[in-house]
């Protein structure tokens, strides 16, 4: 999943408060799928947290 850009985010409380409420829901270990996050001119990746 794509999350809006770094520099979008941090310019706009709505935006940040959307970006933060996504990255909430995709920590559950069963269900949770990889975020992208592009900050300047690379992708930031987020893995899944790991079922233990």
């Amino acid at each position: 999943m794509r999350l809006l850009s770094f520099e979008k985010v941090s310019k706009d409380k709505v935006l940040y408060a959307h970006a933060n409420r996504v990255l909430h829901l995709e920590t559950n270990p069963s269900n949770a799928c990889a975020l992208v996050q592009k900050h300047g001119n690379q992708d930031v990746w987020i893995n899944p947290p790991h079922i233990l």
